[in-house]
C-alpha cells in the first residue's frame, strides 16, 4: 500500500484567491479548476503496512443512571457542617455548574456517600461489630 502525500503550491493559490491570475488563464470555471489542480500534486509514496490493533470498547456507563444516582438535588433538612479537601471541593464546583446546574455540591456528595453506604453496608456492619464489643458483666 503507498502513502499518498499532497503538496501544495501555497503562493499559487494565494495569488488566485488575491484577484491575481497567470496570463496564459482566462477566467472560467475549467481555468479554475486547472490553477487548483495544478497547484496540488498527489505524490504516492511506499510505506510499511502497519497492523494496528482495535480499542477494546469501554464500559459506558449510561448517563441516565448516573443522573438519577448522583445529579439529583435533594432537599437537605437537618444539615450539619462537613470539612472537604480544596482540591476535591474545587475540582466539583468546576464540573457540577456545567452537567447539573440545578444541583447543590451538598446535594450531590450526600448522594456519593448514600450509595457508598448502602454497597457496603455489610462490611460496614461487620467492621463495626469487630471494634464494638459490648461489655461484659
Amino acid at each position: 500500500m503507498a502513502k499518498k502525500s499532497v503538496k501544495v503550491d501555497e503562493d499559487r493559490i494565494r495569488g488566485y484567491m488575491a484577484g491575481r491570475e497567470p496570463d496564459e488563464v482566462s477566467k472560467d470555471d475549467c481555468a479554475v479548476k486547472n490553477i487548483l489542480d495544478e497547484a496540488i500534486i498527489v505524490e504516492e509514496e511506499p510505506i510499511e503496512e502497519v497492523v494496528q490493533e482495535k480499542p477494546k470498547p469501554r464500559k459506558k456507563r449510561e448517563e441516565s443512571n448516573y443522573r438519577q444516582k448522583y445529579l439529583m438535588n435533594t432537599p437537605l433538612s437537618g444539615r450539619i457542617q462537613v470539612y472537604l479537601n480544596r482540591q476535591l471541593y474545587d475540582q466539583i464546583k468546576n464540573f457540577l455548574p456545567v452537567i447539573a446546574p440545578e444541583t447543590s455540591i451538598a446535594s450531590y456528595i450526600s448522594n456519593i456517600i448514600a450509595e457508598h453506604i448502602e454497597l457496603n453496608i455489610e462490611e460496614i456492619t461487620q467492621l463495626y461489630k469487630e471494634r464494638f464489643s459490648p461489655p461484659k458483666i
